[in-house]
């Protein structure tokens, strides 16, 4: 059911824009295994970044570090990945995920 128009100010209604025809884009069935190598290089690099805080731990046992020692080593890996975050986004909107996804992984 489409809805109805609604008169302006002057009461008449608007002119109605013209419809344009919005070519829908292909979609195309991935074929073979094209997409496992990305989704491996995705994975690792997500596993990657994703395993410093689990090792805090194991580096505060073999190092022998501190509360402090610990809590700091955190703060420079926090202070690294938020600006690296921010960069990494405006990157992204300038050259493109899949430019930058293979560039860096």
């Amino acid at each position: 059911m489409k809805p109805r128009p609604v008169p302006n100010v002057r009461g008449t209604f608007p002119a109605r824009a013209p419809e344009r025809s919005v070519p829908r884009a292909k979609l195309t069935a991935v074929r073979g295994g094209s997409w496992r190598w990305p989704a491996l290089a995705m994975f690792t690099v997500g596993y990657g970044a994703n395993q410093f805080v689990p090792l805090l731990v194991v580096y505060r046992s073999t190092l022998s570090l501190s509360d402090a020692q610990a809590t700091a080593v955190f703060g420079v890996y926090a202070l690294g990945l938020i600006p690296g975050l921010v960069a990494g986004g405006r990157a992204s909107d300038a050259h493109g995920r899949r430019t930058l996804m293979i560039v860096f992984a």
